[in-house]
């Protein structure tokens, strides 16, 4: 079903992905905050 598939495909990502997603996630939200909560370029 959709939610096992969607298990599995997670599990597929590399942890250094999901590190470097997280570790990211503070300086786009400081540019989101910066640039009214228009669209940032990444």
């Amino acid at each position: 079903d959709l939610e096992e598939f969607m298990v599995e495909e997670w599990q597929k990502i590399p942890q250094t992905v999901l590190i470097s997603l997280a570790n990211s996630m503070r300086h786009h939200c400081e540019l989101i905050i910066e640039n009214n909560g228009e669209l940032i370029s990444y």
